[in-house]
């Protein structure tokens, strides 16, 4: 069994493999790209969790879109260093994490206002809008919104929310993975298409939650910090060294 800073710096490796595809080859990349498919979803099981047990929800939300706000400065001047749009970083998964902090917010409003019924009706709406446009406009929204909105739900009732999982997985295989893995022409394109086409492997989370032990671990403030600060870093990093290798030929 492991506490949560263990399996958050075992996911944070696990994501490195995805973002180094630009020095590995296609195959080894298409890889790589299939068993981080859980990473996202991860760090968003933990949004969740961090959620019900913050003592300021609006603290943890502002804390969420600042970062998510230097991520999209940081990426502005990495950007304007790295010209070839190849090696340049869009990447902002606080955002979506932001976002879907943020439906759960609306929510915990909702459970308050139970005599209210306009503006329940009004935040349900709301809800429903910020969902779907989330799961466009954000990275990997559309796995990761609907599976924090699952987590929230179905959080403490383990068997539930491992089924729903299942389902949210085979949801995302038909409506978005299925089609390009059975359009393949060969063996070759099948297997690049499959590990390209992989969000529904999100769902090999499970076991992984299963592995965890419940505890926090060290109360050290690099802990609380560390992922804030590693995953913008490395993408930075390798964003650079990819592009000064490339002036180098």
């Amino acid at each position: 069994m492991f506490n949560r800073n263990q399996l958050k710096i075992f996911f944070m490796a696990l994501m490195t493999l995805d973002h180094i595809d630009l020095f590995v080859s296609g195959e080894t990349a298409t890889f790589f790209h299939a068993i981080t498919r859980p990473v996202a979803v991860f760090f968003a099981y933990m949004l969740v969790e961090g959620f019900h047990y913050t003592r300021s929800k609006k603290g943890y939300l502002t804390r969420l879109y600042l970062w998510a706000g230097i991520m999209y400065l940081g990426n502005f001047i990495i950007n304007l260093i790295v010209k070839d749009p190849m090696y340049q970083v869009h990447n902002n998964i606080f955002m979506t994490l932001a976002v879907g902090a943020t439906l759960l917010y609306i929510i915990e409003i909702i459970k308050a206002k139970a005599d209210n019924t306009a503006l329940r009706i009004g935040l349900t709406i709301s809800i429903i809008v910020i969902t779907f446009l989330g799961s466009f406009l954000t990275e990997g929204g559309y796995v990761v919104l609907p599976f924090i909105l699952v987590t929230y739900f179905t959080y403490g009732k383990y068997k539930a929310r491992d089924l729903s999982y299942i389902a949210l997985s085979a949801a995302i295989f038909l409506l978005f993975d299925m089609t390009p893995i059975l359009d393949s022409n060969n063996a070759r394109e099948f297997w690049l298409n499959f590990g390209y086409n992989s969000d529904w492997m999100f769902v090999f989370v499970i076991p992984f939650l299963h592995l965890y032990n419940g505890k926090k671990g060290s109360d050290k403030p690099i802990f609380k910090y560390l992922f804030y600060i590693y995953y913008p870093a490395h993408l930075w990093i390798i964003a650079l060294l990819a592009n000064y290798l490339q002036l180098k030929k």
